[in-house]
């Protein structure tokens, strides 16, 4: 319960013209926070996408932020709140050769069954990260028209769920996070990037 994270020594795959992709999502029952910084290794990471929600107990910030980060295959990073934050959890993705280091579509979603449509370069891929409260612990996600990555609990009934999709050429596709029940507070975060 604290205002900066570190998470030590986390994976962001092999070094080269790479950019890291930190999905973050963290929980409050006292306001909603925002993020103050992200560093990757000690880079600033600059803010994509983020979203608020919260049902009058539970606050939740879920965003995706992203850093160049050419050297090393581990890193520290590191989030800084507004305030402190009951809990706090990141993912990362690595990206490599990217034309730009921000995204070409984006689109949110605070229902319970995150969903929404968003346009995919050709060439390009889907960042697709969903944080969600929950006072049931074993709340689990599906993902439609994604690769599920990871489907974790954070600190008991905070959970994230990311998943992402390449695209050989530009479509327009609907992308959906389906819980295994109703979540309390949930916000989902669709980016694309080529």
């Amino acid at each position: 319960d604290i205002t900066t994270y570190t998470f030590s020594g986390h994976s962001i795959g092999t070094a080269g013209r790479r950019h890291v992709i930190v999905g973050i999502s963290g929980m409050s029952t006292v306001a909603d926070r925002t993020i103050s910084s992200v560093t990757v290794g000690g880079i600033t990471a600059t803010s994509v996408i983020q979203i608020s929600n919260n049902n009058g107990t539970f606050f939740q910030r879920s965003a995706i932020y992203v850093a160049v980060v050419p050297t090393g295959t581990t890193a520290d990073i590191v989030v800084t709140w507004s305030a402190g934050q009951l809990c706090t959890g990141i993912a990362t993705w690595a990206a490599y050769d990217l034309r730009r280091g921000v995204a070409d579509t984006t689109a949110t979603s605070t229902a319970s069954t995150g969903t929404a449509s968003i346009s995919v370069p050709g060439g390009g891929f889907a960042i697709l990260y969903l944080g969600s409260t929950t006072n049931a612990a074993a709340r689990t996600y599906t993902w439609t028209n994604g690769t599920e990555r990871f489907d974790q609990t954070i600190e008991g009934g905070v959970i994230q769920t990311g998943a992402d999709n390449t695209h050989q050429a530009t479509s327009a596709t609907t992308y959906t996070a389906t819980p295994n029940a109703a979540s309390d507070t949930s916000g989902a975060l669709f980016a694309s990037f080529r």
